[in-house]
């Protein structure tokens, strides 16, 4: 009986863990698809609603490909509405471009195959209300307290 409550525990405790990696997924190893650009600038816009307890904003990301770059993969939080993703490359315009999700990732198509050294930057426009932080600040998440 013990052994059986603590194979039950350790499943329970399992599929917890694996339902919370779904969709506060951030940091440790990267896939092959992060791993093959660096990020060289971050331009983070953002409207803070208080009184909604909401955020919307967009946020530009500036990377160089460190190898063939077809797909731009991209950690973002699954409480957010994804309202559009546009790619600019070095000398174009910002075009509409698709993107898929997949939990916590994005999968952002970069209409066309980059090469090792090329830049682009992708633009994600987003919104929603973020997580609350049951314990700040050692549990993530957003804090609406006036001071």
């Amino acid at each position: 009986m013990k052994i059986f409550f603590n194979l039950v525990l350790f499943f329970a405790c399992g599929t917890i863990f694996l339902l919370a990696q779904d969709t506060y997924d951030s940091g440790g190893p990267l896939i092959p698809e992060q791993a093959a650009y660096d990020v060289t600038f971050y331009d983070l816009q953002l409207e803070i609603d208080p009184e909604q307890k909401s955020i919307s904003g967009s946020n530009a990301i500036r990377f160089r490909s460190d190898d063939l770059l077809e797909k731009f993969v991209l950690d973002f939080d699954a409480l957010f509405v994804i309202d559009s993703v546009l790619v600019k490359g070095n000398l174009s315009a910002p075009m509409l471009t698709s993107f898929e999700r997949i939990g916590s990732k994005i999968w952002i198509d970069l209409q066309k195959t980059m090469n090792k050294g090329d830049s682009a930057t992708v633009i994600v426009h987003y919104h929603g209300q973020p997580r609350e932080a049951p314990n700040p600040p050692w549990n993530g998440g957003f804090t609406w307290e006036k001071t």
